[in-house]
């Protein structure tokens, strides 16, 4: 038990702190990752297409992950979660319609940017085969 005072009133309560922790643990173990598709580690150049402070920009840059719903790629033009941008995958010249899902500033000042295509598209990053011990190899369609 633990004694709480609250406006002059002593008020003992049970000790669950240690709940807390517990569930975390459980669920950390009984959970799987909740994602709608399997993430690939996978540096393909793609040009971004957008607006920042009104004015138009591109910027070309290369994923660190990619996805059928997106992907995870360093920007430096100044964007915004929700903000619709236009996606190029330079090896495909395919073009896709996506919006910053998440902005994530570095230890190192860098931004990443987690983009989601707004139509699913499997095929946008080429042909993924997962392997088994989970990782996956990219083979890019010619």
């Amino acid at each position: 038990m633990v004694g709480v005072v609250v406006g002059g009133t002593k008020f003992l309560l049970p000790r669950w702190g240690h709940l807390g922790h517990q569930a975390r643990n459980a669920a950390t173990r009984y959970l799987p990752e909740q994602r709608r598709a399997q993430r690939v580690p996978a540096a393909m150049p793609v040009l971004i297409y957008g607006r920042s402070a009104n004015e138009p920009f591109q910027e070309q840059t290369e994923t660190i992950d990619v996805s059928a719903h997106g992907g995870l790629m360093p920007i430096t033009v100044e964007v915004m979660k929700s903000q619709e941008l236009l996606l190029t995958n330079l090896l495909t010249n395919e073009e896709l319609a996506c919006r910053v899902a998440r902005v994530v500033r570095t230890r190192e000042g860098k931004t990443l940017a987690g983009l989601e295509f707004l139509q699913p598209s499997e095929g946008f990053w080429g042909e993924y085969m997962p392997t088994t011990n989970g990782g996956a190899v990219v083979r890019i369609r010619s």
